[in-house]
C-alpha cells in the first residue's frame, strides 16, 4: 500500500498525539467502601451469554470485566465464588448486527 505524503503527515501527527486524559479517576476498590447499596445478600446468579458470529475457545470467553462492572456498581456484593454462582455460555449468530452479550441476574 503506497500512502502519499500528506497522508503520512496525517498519521504521523494523529500517532504522535498525546493520549486523551480520562474525565474522572478511575476508581480501583469495589464501590461498598463509598457507601453503594446493599442488594440481596443471598448468593445470586449471574449468566453470561456472548452471541458472536464465531465462537471462541472456552478459555477466550472471558467475563471478568462484565462480573467487575456487576461489583463496581453494587449490584453483587462480591466476584469470589462463595457469593456468586457463575454460567458462562456462548451461541452463534448470523450477523454482527445480531452480535452482543447479555447478562442475566437472579437472586433467590
Amino acid at each position: 500500500m503506497r500512502v502519499t505524503e500528506e497522508e503520512y503527515e496525517k498519521l504521523k501527527t494523529r500517532l504522535t498525539r498525546a493520549p486523551a486524559q480520562p474525565k474522572h479517576t478511575p476508581q480501583h476498590e469495589p464501590l461498598e467502601a463509598h457507601g453503594a447499596q446493599e442488594t440481596d445478600t443471598s448468593r445470586p446468579v449471574v449468566c453470561i451469554t456472548s452471541f458472536t458470529t464465531r465462537l471462541q475457545d472456552p478459555d477466550n470467553c472471558c467475563p471478568k470485566y462484565h462480573i467487575d462492572a456487576l461489583r463496581y456498581a453494587g449490584i453483587i456484593k462480591d466476584d469470589r465464588a462463595k457469593d456468586i454462582e457463575l454460567f458462562v455460555y456462548q451461541e452463534k449468530v448470523k450477523t454482527k448486527k445480531e452480535e452482543r452479550i447479555e447478562i442475566e441476574i437472579q437472586f433467590s
